[in-house]
């Protein structure tokens, strides 16, 4: 039986396999004698299903995976491949997207804190005050009053207190070894090289334009090694009462105010009242602000470490990242009177504001909280009664006092001027 299956299998093979031809046949017996081996693949009868073509896709793209040459894998450090750093990129990417979109829409409570001139009595924001203060002033230099202007310089320009106190003992103490060797020349030259001056008195604006401005001159001379240098050199025949006029101007002159303005609103009565949203302006914190917030956590530190009563240990802490406030008084009628404050001005200064803003200045009147109670403390600042950066207070009048006042016809009221000027409450 195998061997009659091997047979029918083999002439099976023979029958496909086409015509035959001799092994002595040339090389023009060519397949194309031959049109069976000639002809065109047979087509598919039936399309290529969707899967098929999935698979076939596929394969397509393992193989030109295969071709390409490989990534270069580059390795984060080990700070930068934790879950808190992708964490913490995504979070900034986020808000930064989200600050943008709400930027636009933001409407201020109040327009930014601005301050008076005390030159001139024009508005400007604190940057914009420093650099007309700084104008104004450096005018006056070519004027008969350059000697108090140069002193102003020195009082106002530099916010760092501590420098301008170590710039004024330091030229004092030039002074004084002049009154008190007036025949000595050595005393009467400063090098502006030398390393005291350098660092206590020229980086303070005015002092050299005060130096000039008291006598002294600037010369080229020659130092120990006899090269050339700039020195401040007051002549011989200058008066020494020139220099004790200077001693006095130092410690008499104030700097110029940096007077904040109210920017006084009245509003309408709105529901609106506890919606605040204020500018950056207001928790910015100037370089003595900082100073004195370092003083106080030394000073909680110390505190911590003492035996304290429960009474003390509950006392709620002030928060003072918060240079302004915000301030709105509702009165009687409805209306809503708003200004700005210093977080360090005491409660007298809102009452005395308060008191400008009305027709009758003299009517009593009493400032309570939301919750009702009355502020009396008059030396108390905003911040020690918790009005930072922004309350709401109700206005009361004296009963007995407003009863006479409206027998006699008398409205008692916010002035006409603001009152003419009066807004809605966004």
């Amino acid at each position: 039986m195998k061997k009659f299956f091997k047979k029918i299998k083999m002439e099976a093979k023979f029958r496909n396999a086409g015509e035959g031809h001799r092994l002595t046949d040339g090389p023009t017996h060519s397949r194309a004698a031959h049109p069976s081996r000639t002809a065109m693949p047979p087509t598919r009868e039936r399309p290529i299903s969707e899967s098929q073509a999935n698979a076939a896709s596929a394969a397509m793209e393992r193989f030109e995976s295969k071709n390409k040459p490989p990534k270069k894998i580059v390795k984060l450090p080990e700070d930068k491949r934790s879950p808190q750093c992708f964490k913490k990129s995504f979070e900034s990417s986020v808000l930064s997207s989200t600050s943008q979109t709400h930027d636009a829409d933001k409407v201020f409570s109040v327009e930014g804190v601005k301050f008076v001139s005390a030159l001139n009595g024009d508005i400007f924001d604190e940057e914009s005050l420093f650099n007309h203060y700084k104008e104004e002033l450096l005018l006056k230099l070519g004027s008969d009053e350059k000697a108090h202007a140069s002193c102003l310089m020195i009082h106002t320009l530099t916010k760092d207190r501590k420098k301008v106190g170590d710039a004024i003992a330091t030229l004092n103490r030039y002074f004084d070894n002049i009154i008190n060797n007036e025949n000595e020349m050595k005393y009467r030259k400063i090098r502006k090289g030398n390393k005291v001056f350098s660092e206590k008195v020229s980086i303070v604006d005015g002092a050299e334009e005060f130096l000039m401005a008291v006598g002294f001159a600037q010369k080229l001379l020659p130092n120990n090694d006899g090269a050339e240098e700039i020195y401040f050199v007051l002549p011989n025949e200058s008066s020494i009462d020139m220099l004790k006029e200077a001693k006095e101007l130092l410690s008499t002159c104030e700097p110029l105010s940096f007077k904040l303005f109210r920017d006084t609103k009245v509003y309408r009565a709105s529901d609106r009242i506890t919606n605040f949203h204020l500018p950056d302006s207001f928790y910015k914190l100037s370089l003595d602000e900082v100073k004195r917030e370092q003083m106080r956590k030394r000073e909680d530190v110390e505190l911590n470490q003492q035996l304290r009563t429960k009474a003390m240990r509950e006392k709620p802490k002030i928060n003072r990242k918060y240079r302004y406030a915000l301030l709105r008084i509702k009165f009687p009628n409805g209306k809503i009177l708003q200004g700005t404050f210093g977080v360090y001005e005491k409660l007298t200064a809102l009452k005395d504001f308060v008191r400008e803003c009305i027709n009758v200045d003299w009517v009593p009147f009493d400032l309570k909280s939301s919750l009702g109670k009355i502020l009396d403390q008059d030396e108390e600042t905003l911040l020690d009664l918790s009005l930072v950066p922004y309350a709401v207070l109700n206005l009361s009048w004296t009963t007995d006092m407003k009863a006479q006042l409206d027998q006699q016809g008398v409205a008692v009221d916010l002035r006409h001027d603001l009152i003419k000027n009066i807004r809605e409450l966004s």
